[in-house]
C-alpha cells in the first residue's frame, strides 16, 4: 500500500487523501493525470490562439472603417 504526501510551497508536508494499492497503480494514476493536464493545456492554447486571431480581425475591421 502506498500512502501519498504533498510538499506545499510553504514547506508543510500534507497527507493526501489517496492511498494506492501498489506503486504501479500510483504511477498509472500519475500518468493519467499528466495526460489530462496536457490535454487541458492544449485546449487552452487553442482557445488563446483563436482569441488572438479574433482580436486581430476586429482591430483590422475597426482600422478599415476609420
Amino acid at each position: 500500500m502506498i500512502k501519498t504526501r504533498f510538499l506545499a510551497e510553504d514547506g508543510r508536508i500534507l497527507d493526501m487523501p489517496a492511498i494506492f494499492p501498489s506503486p504501479d497503480y500510483a504511477l498509472a494514476q500519475i500518468d493519467e493525470l499528466r495526460a489530462l493536464v496536457s490535454q487541458k493545456f492544449a485546449e487552452a492554447l487553442k482557445l488563446s490562439g483563436q482569441a488572438m486571431a479574433d482580436t486581430s480581425a476586429i482591430v483590422s475591421e475597426i482600422k478599415k472603417k476609420s
